[in-house]
């Protein structure tokens, strides 16, 4: 991935998605509230994504009183553009027809 990204599981790129959409800098409760209806996660179990999205370089955590603010460190186009670049090199070969055909 681009700049050596660190791979994201599905369900850290369902919390980045979910920070993403919060449109800024958000706690814990403001990104669960985001989250699809299918992650019914106990609060640690969303902690626990947050903290090692936090070790991949993703998210940075703020104390502010006695939450935890959490700001993405990586934008969403960046992220998906170099997803999409990965999965064209390797899927794909390269060969962007190929890519696009499989979409259509």
């Amino acid at each position: 991935m681009e700049r050596r990204m660190k791979a994201l599981s599905i369900s850290e790129e369902q919390v980045m998605a979910a920070l993403w959409a919060c449109g800024k800098p958000a706690t814990r409760r403001q990104i669960a509230a985001k989250l699809p209806p299918d992650c019914v996660w106990a609060d640690s179990t969303l902690l626990n994504f947050l903290l090692r999205l936090e070790a991949k370089g993703y998210v940075r955590p703020e104390k502010q009183g006695n939450k935890n603010i959490y700001t993405p460190l990586v934008r969403r186009v960046t992220y998906c553009g170099a997803v999409s670049a990965a999965h064209l090199q390797t899927l794909y070969g390269g060969d962007l027809r190929s890519m696009v055909a499989a979409l259509s």
